[in-house]
């Protein structure tokens, strides 16, 4: 049996100091306002990172559900392309890079990975206003198991206090209320196996180099 623990919203990140220089009524609360900003003035939004999808598992996961949800995903793709951003091997490379200064936004970033790191300060956490995409946290117990442990475990970790513990390991001072109703679960299920069918890896992976990479 698969069981769903939590479920680890994809966020944006942007550096205080990008914060500051636009303003609150300037930072990008959606898709389209991110796309929009990324074409209008692309001097002020010229350092964005983005993970590799190709490498980062969870990163793919998250493309290819964003790209069912909305065509603005393809419009955004292109708008990292002609922006230059940087592409990094891991959501850790990404959100260090950001830290250093080296980018000062970060799109995508599971919001777990944020927490764990030691290198968040600095940083401000955007929920996208428009949709959050979140990936399930799982446990999964085999038919064969035999331990008496098990179910008492699987039991604590859907129980409230079991929650609580998870809540505070996987996101600590940041809150899932802030997700308010734009939070969009991405179920277990078959469907999800539509895009490990290699055909259909290749043609995303294809599209999306083609799109990030061109100035």
């Amino acid at each position: 049996e698969l069981f769903a623990l939590a479920y680890d919203p994809a966020v944006i990140l942007i550096s205080d100091a990008l914060k500051d220089l636009l303003g609150a009524t300037a930072v990008p609360a959606s898709r389209l306002e991110l796309a929009q900003a990324l074409e209008t003035t692309p001097g002020l939004f010229k350092r964005v990172g983005i993970v590799n999808v190709g490498i980062d598992a969870v990163s793919y996961v998250l493309a290819s559900q964003d790209s069912l949800r909305s065509p603005l995903y393809w419009r955004l793709a292109g708008a990292f392309g002609s922006s230059q951003a940087r592409i990094y091997n891991t959501s850790e490379d990404l959100i260090n890079a950001l830290q250093r200064g080296d980018v000062d936004l970060a799109y995508n970033v599971s919001l777990s990975k944020v927490a764990a790191s030691n290198e968040a300060d600095g940083l401000t956490v955007l929920v996208p206003q428009d949709y959050t995409l979140s990936l399930p946290w799982t446990v999964f117990v085999p038919h064969t198991s035999r331990s008496a442990l098990t179910l008492p475990i699987v039991d604590f970790l859907l129980s409230e206090a079991g929650q609580e513990a998870l809540s505070t390991t996987l996101w600590g001072i940041h809150h899932r209320s802030d997700l308010r109703d734009s939070e969009q679960r991405i179920p277990l299920g078959p469907e999800l196996l539509v895009f490990l069918d290699s055909i259909k890896r290749s043609r995303f992976l294809d599209a999306w180099f083609e799109l990030v990479t061109s100035p």
